[in-house]
């Protein structure tokens, strides 16, 4: 699985834990993607360091927005999607189905 795949499928895990955990919040600090019992980072087998390329590959995307400044550590969400619709969207695009 390419970088490119994991990103896709590290958001819809992502939007999945929130709504989860934190359905109301609009951001979700990064530190709690990494350490909380059920964090994606976790699930994934994903470092801090590799977790923060893949979430700044997807600020590049531009589905999420990092906010890492004074005590900010944090992504907010671009897109008001669902971790079904974004699947969906990662497997349309990836096997061009409409």
């Amino acid at each position: 699985m390419c970088s490119s795949d994991l990103d896709e499928i590290l958001y819809a895990v992502i939007l999945f834990f929130k709504s989860l955990y934190f359905p109301e919040d609009v951001a979700i600090e990064i530190k709690i993607l990494l350490h909380h019992d059920n964090a994606p980072a976790r699930l994934l087998f994903l470092n801090e360091e590799q977790m923060r390329e893949a979430l700044e590959r997807l600020r590049v995307k531009g589905l999420i927005t990092i906010e890492s400044f004074a005590d900010l550590d944090q992504i907010k969400f671009n897109k008001r999607e669902t971790w079904l619709q974004a699947l969906e969207d990662y497997y349309k695009e990836k096997f061009g189905l409409e």
